[in-house]
């Protein structure tokens, strides 16, 4: 019994020291793997076998300093490599939106010539729409602006018109009792205003259309207290056969107002020809009393004179009164 306690006691002994000698790096040699000796019993050979089988699973793996795994290629490479950064995610973000805007012009673009072949007004045509209504608008504002400048002046010419004293058409004349002498005084001046009464009313109506009707009046009162009628008007005549029909026409309404008052108005009108030389200088005196007493007195003169050719009219038929 005690020897056998004694071997046990002794084969652990052994197989400590076999242990403590396999894990110390100082005793460790190449044939450390190698069977061991025969001086060892066997049961101890049989312990030292077991634990040398099972460094492989791990026992002595524990033990043993790990060897250092040499890099390879690719290793080495992945080691010495800088790592790849992350794109941050707002410039991730602006390239997406950037995207998008590239993809909304050109989808843009194509809808616009889709509505051009279609016939549909574009985005363009609206923009030159709006634009040239914008022009529009200016001009007309602009031309407004104008015309109530044109409106100002042709007021101070009206008032400057208004009191112009001399009138270019007033010619002062003197008739005496003498019949002779009146009929002489009506022929010297006859042919000073025919000249100036076109003079006049070609420069009044010079920038007036010639196919056009054209009628403007004027009334006031000057500075004497009188009352003033300026009228001008231009009538056309469709269906006429000359300048000498018309003419015509106007002497007998001139020699018979007095029947187109009465007519018109229904006043006892009376006509006194005071003097007619030849038709072409007319002085008479016209009295007419309305249904309400009044008495109304005309004294005129009228000069006449028709051209088959007038000269400053490129020799066409013209004729003045």
């Amino acid at each position: 019994m005690d020897g056998s306690v004694m071997q046990d006691t002794d084969l652990a002994v052994l197989l400590h020291q076999v242990q403590h000698r396999t894990a110390s790096p100082e005793i460790v040699s190449s044939d450390c793997s190698a069977s061991p000796p025969a001086v060892l019993p066997k049961r101890v050979a049989a312990a030292f076998a077991s634990t040398d089988g099972d460094s492989d699973s791990g026992g002595d793996s524990l033990l043993r300093p790990k060897k250092l795994r040499k890099p390879t290629d690719s290793g080495g490479d992945s080691l010495l490599r800088p790592k790849k950064l992350r794109k941050p995610t707002y410039a991730a973000r602006k390239e997406e939106i950037a995207a998008l805007l590239e993809e909304h012009r050109l989808l843009q673009a194509r809808l616009e010539l889709l509505r051009q072949n279609v016939g549909i007004p574009t985005s363009y045509d609206h923009d030159t729409l709006e634009a040239a209504q914008r022009q529009q608008r200016a001009m007309e504002e602009a031309l407004r602006l104008q015309q109530f400048a044109l409106g100002n002046t042709q007021s101070l010419f009206s008032k400057h018109m208004n009191a112009l004293e001399p009138n270019p058409l007033k010619t002062y004349i003197h008739l005496t009792t003498d019949a002779v002498e009146r009929r002489n005084t009506l022929l010297s001046i006859r042919r000073e205003k025919l000249h100036r009464c076109y003079q006049f009313v070609h420069e009044r109506l010079h920038h007036i259309p010639e196919t056009s009707p054209y009628h403007v009046e004027e009334r006031y009162v000057n500075a004497k207290g009188d009352r003033i009628i300026s009228r001008f008007e231009r009538l056309l005549f469709p269906g006429v056969q000359d300048v000498k029909q018309v003419f015509n026409a106007l002497l007998f309404y001139l020699t018979n107002m007095e029947i187109s008052i009465s007519e018109t108005l229904g006043h006892v009108t009376v006509r006194d020809d005071i003097d007619a030389v030849e038709t072409r200088v007319s002085n008479h005196r016209v009295v007419s009393s309305t249904s309400y007493g009044i008495e109304l007195e005309l004294n005129a003169v009228h000069c006449y004179e028709y051209y088959e050719k007038f000269e400053e009219m490129g020799g066409q038929e013209f004729a003045m009164e």
